[in-house]
Order: C-alpha cells, then structure tokens, then sequence
C-alpha cells in the first residue's frame, strides 16, 4: 500500500520510434525523507524509461492502451495526501480530485458501474420502451455467485453510477482469488490493475466534484505556499456543497451477517463518511 509522507518527482527524456521527444514524468514516496522520495522517483522514471526503450513497438504513437492506461493513470503512482491512519493497513488520502479515499489492504471493495444507455435505448424510451435494468442483472450474478462461495458476507450499496459490493466475513488480500472475483462479478479492469500495483483496495467516500456543482482543485498535492489558500478555499466550498449528498447507500446485506470483528471499524467508517444509510441523493 503507497500511502506516503514524503513526495518527489522525476522526469527523463527519451525520443519516440520517429525520433521524437518524449518526456516521462513519475513520482516516487517515502515515510523516511524527501530524499529517499526523490530517489524512488528517479529509479520507477528509469524502469518505465528502459522498459518503454527496451520494447520500442510500445512507443508507436498512439501508445498501446495497456501502456497508455499504467502511464497516464500512473497505475497510481500518483501522490496523494494522507489524511488518516486507521492502523498499519488502511489509511484515508485524498485524491487529485479532492474526493476522500478509504485504502485498505483487508476489506475488499467491488464497484459496478453500469454502461450508459444506448443510442438505441434512448430513442426507445421516448416511446416508452424500458430498457433491462442493469442493476437487477448485476445482482442476478452475485445472487449466483454467492452460493459457490459459503460464508461470504457482502454489503450491497448503491452508487450513483451503479453498484458497491463491501465483503464483511473476513479479511481479503489482494491475491489473484480477489482479483478473479472482481472479474467474475463485473468489476473494472482497471481498477483491478490498480489494486494489484497498489496491494490495496480502494473507495471513495466523498462526492465527485462535478456532481455536487464544483471544478476538481485548484491545483495538485503536494503544494508549495503559495497554492495552499486557494486549495483551503476550494475544499471549504466542496464540503459545503458536498453536505447534502451521500456517496452510497446501503440496500441489503447477503450471505454471512456477521461483520468481522477486525473489519468492523473500517465497516463503520466507510457507512459513516459515505453517509450510506441517510437517504441523501447519491453523487
């Protein structure tokens, strides 16, 4: 889990297959001192540079997307400030959007977001065609999964843009059984390649920006003095704007109902700051 005290960045330049400049930029983190950041930053630069100069298919333009996607989504090596500790194993950042982050390497999280509406399913609803509601067929599939897997717990939530899977029973590393499951229930792929870079799961626990009426942040962690005012006033505003909104709401809890006891707390936290059980719209 890269949750850091201390950050630095570092850039190489390296040309593409048409002789092109081509600047890489990668940060690196540290709970011991800026310097120790600086030379992780320059050692993750070198490997993604020499990887990238070692394969040179990889830097035809446009970039391969399984390259384009670990590069520009950084597979996450982007900082973030640390909030909250919650013990050795989960903590509380805050990511480029402003939106609070619950990190955990033992609670298991799986977010379902359902595909937009078609151009076909629109032009049908205007003649009032209904279209398969992907939430029932999402939970048709956990509903069969459940039994294949005994004593699973799982909190179903809904989000604004589908569905939240929160596993109660026991703590889950995040192993290649984790990640299969992610698969098999309809997770992301990308949020499961972050998960396997980071050795953590993640959720959201504040509203997007753009879904309570506000721009992401005025600029990015970590700030120089001059960029902290304007940030302080940016997240006043997002948490007043942000008050009447929740990030999930609790609709049912299956298999397993008892929560483990080492879950629990991080359990809570997550109902508490995603206000999941106050009938808020979601966002």
């Amino acid at each position: 889990m890269k949750l850091y005290r201390y950050w630095a960045c570092s850039e190489r330049a390296i040309k593409d297959i048409k002789g092109n400049a081509m600047l890489l930029k990668k940060w690196g983190g540290s709970n011991d001192s800026t310097e120790d950041a600086a030379e992780a930053a320059r050692r993750a630069v070198n490997a993604l540079a020499e990887r990238l100069l070692n394969n040179p298919d990889l830097l035809r333009w446009p970039m391969k997307k399984t390259i384009r996607d670990e590069y520009v989504y950084g597979v996450r090596d982007l900082p973030e400030e640390v909030i909250e500790m919650l013990g050795d194993d989960n903590g509380i950042t805050r990511n480029r959007y402003g939106c609070l982050v619950l990190n955990t390497r033992a609670l298991l999280f799986i977010d379902i977001d359902f595909p937009p509406l078609t151009f076909g399913q629109r032009i049908g609803k205007l003649f009032g065609k209904t279209p398969p509601d992907p939430k029932d067929a999402a939970l048709n599939r956990l509903k069969e999964w459940l039994p294949r897997h005994p004593g699973t717990g799982v909190r179903i939530y809904s989000t604004a843009a589908g569905l939240r899977y929160l596993f109660t029973d026991a703590p889950y590393a995040v192993d290649a059984s984790a990640l299969e499951w992610m698969d098999e229930l309809g997770g992301d792929a990308l949020y499961r390649r972050l998960c396997h870079s980071q050795q953590c799961y993640r959720a959201r626990l504040t509203p997007k920006p753009w879904r309570v009426e506000m721009n992401a942040p005025p600029n990015q962690y970590p700030r120089d003095d001059s960029q902290i005012g304007a940030f302080q006033r940016w997240l006043s505003e997002y948490e007043s704007s942000s008050r009447g909104y929740a990030t999930c709401a609790l609709l049912e809890h299956w298999g397993e109902r008892n929560i483990n006891p080492d879950l629990a707390p991080l359990v809570a936290k997550h109902d508490e700051l995603c206000r999941a059980e106050s009938r808020m719209p979601l966002a």
